[in-house]
């Protein structure tokens, strides 16, 4: 999940001077600067490139402004007029940004590089004019063109992700923020087909390379994602019982200690983290947050959950 961020002093030292985010993500001083400071903090074992999931509907063509207090909103008028004709040339500030951090990155530390799954970035660009409902409406009626933007998405993305691989990411990792609510057959036809597609994709080019998928709010679907994506490893949210994790999801997982616990309540966390720990204790498992680390977060509680979690 994400570890740099606004609870680390130095990041708003950096940031400070920012007037636009998606500029900072495309300038590679301020992406290799930023990567780097959790590595430099906690010696976490892998770094996660300093980037988002916004850049793929900038690539696209859509304007993407992002508005303090409301997050990523895309131009009206761009969602009217874009003809989805794309290169990479807007996003080759991030993948020289990776060339930089993999070489300034220790030898045995990791480097994930990530994008948006096509769900969560086609809800973004429909968004601010249809809700998520709306969008299931449309698709009902037998309307294409949300299955054609996420055909547009799945191309650019599979592109993207490749070229993060040749410069030098050594895991690849799928956000689908936006994948709860959805109906089980939407769910295949958004989620799980798109994902599919990019993970057969990118295997004939990297066959070796790690894939995790987030859908993020999948609940008991996390089970039917993990078995026919096609990906490495299950990325699993802060809503899911590690019980349930050890009975329904085989393979590799990702989390999935609450953020607001470890904000708010160390000693909590703690527990939790235990409790996460024993009970996949049989499973392969990358200990995470179950999202990324919120503002309010102290550092002196992230460095002892650090502690805690290498204590075992």
């Amino acid at each position: 999940m994400r570890q740099a961020g606004r609870y680390l002093p130095e990041y708003q030292k950096v940031m400070a001077h920012v007037q636009d985010f998606l500029e900072a993500c495309y300038t590679p001083e301020i992406v290799e600067e930023v990567t780097l400071q959790p590595i430099q903090r906690f010696d976490l074992d892998a770094a996660i490139i300093f980037s988002d999931i916004m850049t793929v509907p900038d690539a696209l063509g859509f304007e993407v402004v992002f508005k303090r207090g409301y997050g990523p909103q895309i131009n009206a008028k761009t969602r009217r007029d874009v003809t989805l004709e794309w290169s990479l040339d807007k996003v080759s500030p991030v993948l020289e940004s990776i060339k930089r951090v993999r070489k300034s990155l220790s030898p045995n530390k990791s480097l994930i590089g990530f994008a948006g799954s096509p769900w969560t970035v086609a809800t973004y660009i429909l968004g601010q004019e249809k809700k998520i409902t709306d969008i299931f409406a449309l698709h009902r009626s037998g309307d294409n063109s949300v299955s054609k933007l996420i055909d547009e998405i799945v191309s650019f993305t599979t592109v993207y992700l490749k070229k993060q691989v040749e410069y030098g990411v050594d895991i690849l990792q799928l956000f689908d923020s936006n994948a709860s609510g959805l109906p089980v057959d939407l769910f295949e036809t958004f989620i799980v087909e798109p994902t599919q597609r990019i993970v057969k994709e990118l295997r004939k080019h990297h066959p070796s390379i790690p894939i995790i998928g987030f859908p993020k709010g999948a609940g008991v679907l996390y089970t039917h994602y993990a078995l026919t994506t096609g990906i490495s490893a299950v990325s699993v949210d802060y809503s899911i019982p590690s019980q349930w994790i050890k009975n329904n999801i085989s393979g590799v997982v990702q989390g999935n200690l609450d953020p607001f616990l470890l904000a708010y309540d160390v000693e909590g966390a703690l527990k939790c983290a235990g409790e996460i720990i024993a009970d996949l204790r049989d499973k392969p498992l990358i200990f995470n947050l179950g999202h990324g680390i919120i503002p309010p977060t102290p550092v002196d509680n992230v460095y002892r959950l650090v502690d805690f979690v290498r204590s075992f």
